[in-house]
């Protein structure tokens, strides 16, 4: 009946994309997104110069969002092919207007990142817009998409772009994580002495630092290689009550172990890591309910960076890329020897995809404990190798 009415020439150009666009969400309730599509086209189609601007843009945002879904149940070539049909009507509808919302933001960059191979400058600027969208929030999805963003500026390897970014994470949600990654940041940018003193200035302001905020002085000074100057900072933490007596307490242990005045050191330190980040999950491994692990080799460089790495033991081959393009992220404090950065080569790592309520494969890769350990870093920054445990199909 509705199709008859659509197709009488008297009924009015509104009601016929308003078929258009419930048949469109009827058919993606049932799941026939083929079908589907067909509807969200015409409706397009009839929008199209021929009304308001919002509406023509709302079909647009409908028939690339189900483009996005067909691109899910496909693998391969037909699925990136989905996926750029759906960019092609996402990017230019949400560019302004109602639509262009920091949610609607974060799904255009989430495609970006799964095409093959992934646009990570595309993503981050769509990151950016939703981070810029949202700036007056401070709940939990405003929080993760301004990390997310900063992790994929870092992924690109530009930390002169990155660090107003992770300043204003660590400024606006005062986690500890993000200011020992901002730490990391100014240090490597070869900016942590001015760093520390403007973070000393902070001390003797009206308004006292956070107790994370203490932490990220205490970090910059163990990252320049000042672990006397760092104790003395924890030491006027607990005289100004900003560090309690068993944060210093436990530092301590630490101190004693990175100065050797535990008799444990020779003068020489070992790499320490300093920035990690899970590995992503393939689509493919959710969808048919696969598990893994792989274990990698790789050298940590005497600037900290990881590099030379490969598969040594898989479960799976479908781990493999995406367990190396998170290593590649990884950063480390580089050992010394006499006070003089050296390279680590052959380190290993075993990286675990978990799915919910599966158990790992029987294979040689998934045998052992976790490679590290929360305590193996003398900052006490840790941030597991192992990778989400996820429902099967979650995105």
């Amino acid at each position: 009946m509705l199709e008859d009415y659509r197709a009488d020439p008297v009924t009015p150009l509104i009601d016929r994309i308003s078929i258009d666009f419930g048949l469109a969400q009827i058919y993606g309730i049932w799941g026939d997104f083929d079908q589907s599509v067909i509807y969200a086209q015409r409706a397009v189609e009839e929008t199209r110069c021929r009304v308001t601007p919002a509406l023509q843009a709302a079909a647009e945002v409908m028939l690339g969002g189900l483009y996005v879904e067909l691109a899910r149940r496909h693998d391969g070539e037909e699925a990136q092919n989905y996926y750029r049909l759906g960019l092609k009507n996402l990017v230019p509808a949400l560019e302004s207007g109602p639509l262009a919302t920091a949610q609607n933001f974060d799904a255009v960059a989430n495609v970006y990142m799964v095409l093959d191979p992934p646009e990570q400058e595309k993503a981050a600027e769509w990151l950016e817009k939703g981070v810029a969208a949202s700036s007056d929030l401070t709940d939990l999805v405003t929080e993760n998409r301004h990390r997310q963003w900063v992790q994929l500026l870092m992924a690109l390897d530009n930390l002169d772009r990155v660090v107003t970014p992770a300043r204003q994470l660590a400024q606006k949600f005062d986690n500890q994580q993000d200011w020992y990654q901002l730490a990391y940041i100014i240090w490597t940018l070869g900016r942590a002495d001015d760093e520390i003193a403007r973070m000393i200035a902070v001390l003797d302001a009206e308004d006292p630092p956070t107790a994370n905020q203490y932490a990220y002085l205490v970090r910059l000074k163990m990252l320049t290689n000042n672990a006397d100057a760092a104790l003395m900072t924890m030491q006027d933490g607990v005289a100004r009550n900003i560090v309690s007596q068993v944060q210093y307490d436990e530092f301590k242990k630490r101190y004693d172990t990175v100065s050797g005045t535990d008799g444990t050191s020779d003068g020489s330190k070992g790499a320490y890591p300093t920035y990690r980040v899970h590995p992503q999950f393939p689509r493919m491994a959710q969808e048919q309910g696969i598990s893994g692990c792989v274990i990698y080799g790789f050298t940590i460089s005497a600037d900290g960076r990881t590099t030379d790495i490969f598969p040594l033991e898989s479960s799976n081959p479908l781990f493999e890329s995406y367990g190396e393009r998170a290593i590649e992220q990884f950063r480390y404090f580089p050992s010394t020897v006499n006070g003089i950065a050296v390279a680590s080569p052959e380190q290993t790592i075993r990286l675990v995809w978990e799915l919910e309520g599966e158990s790992l494969p029987d294979h040689e890769a998934c045998q052992g404990d976790e490679d590290f350990d929360p305590d193996d870093n003398p900052d006490g920054n840790s941030m597991e190798p192992h990778g989400p445990v996820l429902p099967k199909g979650s995105g």
